[in-house]
Parts: structure tokens; C-alpha cells; sequence
């Protein structure tokens, strides 16, 4: 029975590998590839999740701000946090920003955020977008006459089985990334910061989901700066926003962001680096609380 369920484990292992190399070669940009910092970080990163809890957490868990470096992301910048906090770093992981044929909604949602970026940064930020953002000008236009503003960028392929972490290490790929803190993670890995703290994290969308009277999968995903005001929508499924999850598929996307947790305090503990969670009352059971 061990060597049925090793070979199994060998076998799903292998597939996964197989299947993470032809990932790679179709959509990992070669070009974006880089080797993770070897500068030193003797402050601990915030990353700065847009969950409920965040304000309320900051000003009971956080007495010295100077004492942190801070990462951003996604529309944390059209908050009055942003010009408050200055966060070194940001990363904006929703593919559908910088997708040109996606609905109004979304094409002004994205100008919205990169406008807020670029008007409010006065001070030195490393903006990490993901690999869609390659295929896109618009943000490019928006941003470009900002020069306190450093572009990166990161690969969002899926990746698994042998060998991930050195993929994961070098920017190939990662945890399947449903999910901005997912990618958030990886660059505060690669970043080489040792201590990582997780605010805003709460992840409670379990008890937000609901089916209205004509089947329609709904889930009422409520954020810092709209926690009062949010309503259920439906979870799009494509980047155009044009399609719709099924409630299946809804929780399909919640269980491999919070397996993939899981896989990420893995890696972090294998490169030395220690991921805590100071979000109360977190779904995510990953990473130790404190």
C-alpha cells in the first residue's frame, strides 16, 4: 500500500512538472526572468492586503511606522492610505486591468487605479505588474511621466511539480495565482525580506457567498475603503469580465488559494524567511498568527 501511494505521489508529481514546463514555454516571458535580491532587508515587509480588518488592525498592531517596509496592491492607491503610508512596493496582480478589449467598467477601473498611482506617487516605488501588462500600452501612457515610479514585472504561470522552486525562485512562474497576495508573496520572497507581515488578509469570503432566484452564483467581496457600501456581484471568469463563475468554480478558485498558502510557507521556510499573519480573523491557515 506505501509503494501504491508513493508511485501515486511520484506519478502526480511528474504530470504536474510536465504540465508546469509546457506552461512555461507558452506563456512564461523569458524577457522578465530575473535572479531574486541579495540585498540585505533589516526591516520586516507589511504587505498591505485590502481585506476589512486592515485599517482598524494598522492602528492597534502598528505604533511605528518607520520601523516597516510596505507593499501595496491593487486599488489600494485610490485610498487615502497610500499618500499615508508611502509603500515602497505595489503590486497590482488582476489581469483584467490591463486587458484592452475588457468591458467599460474594467477599462475604467484600470485607468482609474493608474491614474491614482501616477498622481500620488512622490516618492520612490517599485511597481510589480504581472506578465498581461506586457500586452498593454494604455497603462504605459498613464504612467510613464512619473519617474519616482520603477517598473517590474512577474510571471503568473501556473507551476508544480519537480523542480518548482527554482522556477519559483527565478521568476518562471508560481502558485497557481487566484489571488493578488499570492503574487505579493513571491515578490516579498524574492525581495529577500526575512520577516513578513500579513494585515488585511481575511480572506472571509466563504460566509459572503450566496445564489440568487435565478441561479446566479453571487459573492459580496468587501474591502477596506467599501466595507459599508459593497454589494454581491457576480465573479468574472474570463478577462474580458464577460462571463460569470458558477458557484463550483467559485470555490474551486478559493481552495487552490488557500493550498497554495500552504505551498508558499513552504517555500519561505526553505529560503529562510518567516510569513506571519496579524489579520484577525483570517480564513487563512497557512501562516502562523500573531
Amino acid at each position: 500500500m506505501k509503494f501504491i501511494i508513493n508511485l501515486k505521489i511520484f506519478l502526480n508529481s511528474f504530470t504536474n512538472f510536465v504540465l508546469s514546463i509546457l506552461r512555461i514555454v507558452v506563456f512564461t516571458k523569458p524577457s522578465i526572468i530575473y535572479r531574486p535580491s541579495k540585498t540585505s532587508r533589516p526591516n520586516p515587509l507589511i504587505i498591505l492586503g485590502n481585506g476589512p480588518s486592515l485599517k482598524s488592525d494598522l492602528k492597534i498592531k502598528i505604533k511605528n511606522f518607520e520601523s516597516y517596509d510596505f507593499l501595496a496592491v491593487n486599488h489600494f492607491a485610490e485610498s487615502n492610505l497610500f499618500e499615508t503610508i508611502k509603500p515602497s512596493f505595489y503590486c497590482i496582480g488582476a489581469p483584467e486591468l490591463f486587458e484592452d478589449k475588457a468591458t467599460d467598467e474594467l477599462i475604467n477601473k484600470g485607468n482609474q487605479l493608474f491614474t491614482s498611482i501616477s498622481q500620488k506617487t512622490t516618492w520612490p516605488l517599485t511597481l510589480y505588474l504581472n506578465s498581461n501588462a506586457l500586452n498593454s500600452k494604455r497603462w504605459v501612457s498613464i504612467i510613464k511621466n512619473n519617474s519616482n515610479i520603477n517598473i517590474r514585472f512577474f510571471n503568473r504561470t501556473p507551476v508544480e511539480g519537480f523542480f518548482k522552486y527554482f522556477f519559483w525562485r527565478y521568476n518562471f512562474g508560481m502558485v497557481r495565482p487566484h489571488n493578488v497576495l499570492i503574487p505579493s508573496l513571491f515578490i516579498a520572497i524574492n525581495e529577500n525580506f526575512k520577516s513578513i507581515y500579513l494585515f488585511g488578509a481575511d480572506h472571509s469570503w466563504l460566509k459572503e457567498l450566496s445564489v440568487s432566484e435565478t441561479n446566479e452564483a453571487l459573492l459580496n467581496q468587501k474591502h477596506f475603503y467599501d466595507a459599508n457600501s459593497s454589494q454581491p456581484t457576480t465573479m468574472r471568469k474570463d478577462l474580458y469580465g464577460k462571463e460569470s463563475r458558477k458557484l463550483h468554480e467559485i470555490i474551486y478558485k478559493f481552495y487552490l488559494s488557500f493550498k497554495g498558502y500552504h505551498e508558499i510557507n513552504k517555500f519561505a521556510k526553505k529560503m529562510g524567511i518567516l510569513i506571519y499573519n496579524f489579520t484577525s480573523d483570517s480564513f487563512i491557515d497557512a501562516f502562523e498568527r500573531k
